[in-house]
């Protein structure tokens, strides 16, 4: 009866997961009792700090502290609708609200500073330099008189350098991205669908000077995302966001991209493009789905959460600590889900150049085991090989490999550290093969 279960549950999942692999699952950590709440902003500043901003369907909002997972603390910041934050530590942060203002504490939000006023801020649309907590851009949303306004500052905010961008006529702002001092991009909507191309705009040297980069026009698309880059400043990815979102890489600069690569189609609105301390991991977060790649974009799997309809995701932040990248998103209805992976989370090793005879799945090691155990496996011909976890009732919960290997003997990860203790099965199907073993978790 297991056996029949499981198979079903493999075909199944089969089907669904022909475009996208779902590897990591996002666990619901916090749930809002007011059903009112949305959450708008996140940023994580360790394994046990969080900053969250809230707004409620009559605009009361609330900048709030989650430390060592326990109850929410609550910052007095009489802050109208903060929407956007980024911490730099536990004592430091900076807030965009709605309409025209950024706010900066440097006491753990007991008392904010304005830092910037201006009645046409797009409060979404400010960043921090990855390379330094001083640097931060800010842009207005419309034309004002034939151009935008972005503001560049490398003290924190206590001064800014206002600088004119002259967009074309029916444009505005649509993301703003930095690496350092120096690097700064602005993304660029077209809201008149005869626009003659998609572009952004780019200072490579502190805005003294801006120069624009242009797209052909695909899929009737009008808007482009800034880039982000590594920190380097030569790899980086952009979205060309619409119905159908195209994505673009470039290996120097900026200076030259790919060619356009269709990403996924449908109405999903994107939220944030991330690279986690420049490496090859990259998340890419819309409102329905998560997804990330671990190879510099080259593939892409969908992370698994469960969104129910209508609600959606309104905040993301990633950050890499230690040897493990962390994730929180925040949605609409005021649910928080996190995620905590290993660096090498789906890692499959080639551990020998020996060709085995015959299939076969080894016993998992350690085994109790918390919370990371290594699964090895032999594989005599090159064909597709499927791994996963299962549960005792027979329900998947990780999905480890999937993906066509060479014939060869095989390593792989499993990080149990969002999973209770008890009893779990780990199944091989590969051709004809498949075989199941059984592992404990023991916390």
């Amino acid at each position: 009866m297991k056996n029949k279960l499981l198979s079903s549950i493999i075909i199944s999942t089969a089907i669904l997961l022909q475009s996208y692999q779902s590897y990591s699952q996002w666990t619901l950590d916090y749930t809002f009792n007011n059903g009112s709440i949305s959450v708008r902003g996140l940023s994580i500043v360790d394994t046990s700090y969080l900053w969250i901003t809230t707004v409620d369907s009559v605009n009361n909002s609330n900048i709030l502290k989650r430390i060592n997972g326990s109850n929410f603390s609550l910052g007095n910041s009489g802050i109208d609708r903060p929407e956007k934050i980024i911490s730099i530590d536990s004592s430091k942060a900076y807030i965009g609200s709605y309409g025209q203002y950024i706010y900066y504490t440097s006491n753990s939000g007991a008392n904010w500073s304005m830092r910037l006023n201006d009645s046409s801020l797009a409060y979404p649309y400010f960043n921090i330099s990855k390379t330094d907590p001083l640097v931060l851009i800010a842009s207005t949303l419309s034309l004002d008189s034939g151009y935008v306004r972005v503001y560049i500052t490398s003290n924190g905010g206590l001064n800014w350098n206002r600088q004119n961008i002259v967009f074309p006529e029916n444009s505005e702002t649509y993301d703003v991205s930095v690496t350092d001092p120096q690097h700064f991009w602005v993304g660029v909507n077209c809201t008149d669908p005869n626009c003659p191309d998609m572009r952004y705009y780019y200072t490579t040297n502190a805005g003294n000077n801006w120069q624009v980069k242009t797209f052909g026009l695909i899929s009737n698309n009008v808007r482009m995302d800034a880039p982000v880059f590594k920190n380097d400043n030569t790899f980086g990815l952009v979205f060309s966001p619409g119905y159908n979102y195209y994505r673009y890489s470039s290996t120097d600069g900026g200076s030259n991209w790919s060619v356009p690569s269709l990403f996924i189609s449908g109405d999903f609105y994107e939220v944030s493009l991330f690279n986690v301390d420049s490496s090859q991991i990259w998340y890419w977060a819309t409102q329905k789905k998560i997804f990330k790649s671990t190879n510099d974009g080259a593939n892409w799997s969908e992370m698994s959460i469960n969104l129910i309809e209508p609600e959606f995701i309104r905040a993301v932040s990633f950050k890499k600590i230690g040897n493990r990248f962390y994730g929180w998103v925040g949605t609409n209805t005021g649910k928080l889900f996190k995620i905590s992976e290993l660096i090498n989370p789906i890692g499959i090793y080639q551990i020998t150049t020996e060709i085995p005879k015959s299939y076969s799945l080894s016993q998992n090691y350690p085994n109790p085991f918390n919370p990371v155990t290594m699964i090895k496996f032999k594989v005599p011909n090159s064909g597709n090989v499927r791994l996963s976890v299962y549960d005792a009732l027979g329900k998947e919960i990780k999905l480890l490999v999937n993906e066509s290997l060479q014939a060869g003997i095989y390593e792989t990860d499993f990080d149990a550290t969002d999973t209770p203790s008890g009893v779990y099965f780990y199944r091989m199907n590969s051709g004809n093969f498949s075989e199941t073993k059984k592992m404990v978790v023991l916390k």
